[in-house]
């Protein structure tokens, strides 16, 4: 029997996404600016094994007036808010999620951003803007120091999976 994915992603939405194209992006430089991301973590009480995870990115340049910025250069400014439903396979705390989920989560969803703004920005007065590929794990990892995060180490909540043989319905993650 094939082993289940410990992690199915059922849905997702998108909250909040402001693109604004910038009238100082040189084009024959590269892009260079800065990113902000964070995410949070919402669970079902019905059912322990599902969770929302909720995506924040924002990219900007400086205020010229706090910094010089004059190697800061962004085709357009970005504020995302995308919404992710799961459900895993593992039976997982009621308080806390395991960082393997939340990374694993965390990656599936930042693909989806980067896929909705390169689309987006794809008839674009400054071309299309792909997000960069950024490293979570240093994200996920000082979520784990938080308590207030509902993120938790590994090795504190993760339990085994609720049911090997379990079938799942892929349009419903049950």
């Amino acid at each position: 029997m094939a082993k289940l994915p410990i992690l199915n992603f059922l849905d997702y939405e998108i909250r909040r996404l402001n693109i604004r194209a910038r009238d100082d992006f040189e084009a024959v430089r590269p892009q260079k600016a800065q990113i902000q991301s964070g995410f949070t973590v919402a669970r079902s009480p019905e059912e322990p094994q599902r969770f929302r995870l909720t995506l924040m990115c924002r990219i900007f340049r400086d205020d010229p007036a706090e910094k010089s910025v004059d190697d800061q250069n962004l085709a357009y400014d970005l504020d995302l808010e995308i919404h992710g439903e799961f459900w895993s396979v593992l039976q997982i705390s009621p308080d806390t999620l395991p960082a393997t989920l939340a990374l694993n989560a965390l990656m599936i969803l930042y693909g989806v951003a980067r896929g909705v703004v390169g689309q987006a920005t794809g008839g674009g007065a400054n071309g299309r803007m792909i997000l960069p590929t950024v490293l979570l794990d240093d994200l996920v990892g000082r979520s784990t120091e938080n308590p207030n995060s509902g993120v938790a180490p590994d090795s504190s909540v993760l339990g085994s999976p609720s049911n090997s043989k379990q079938e799942i319905d892929f349009t419903t993650g049950r």
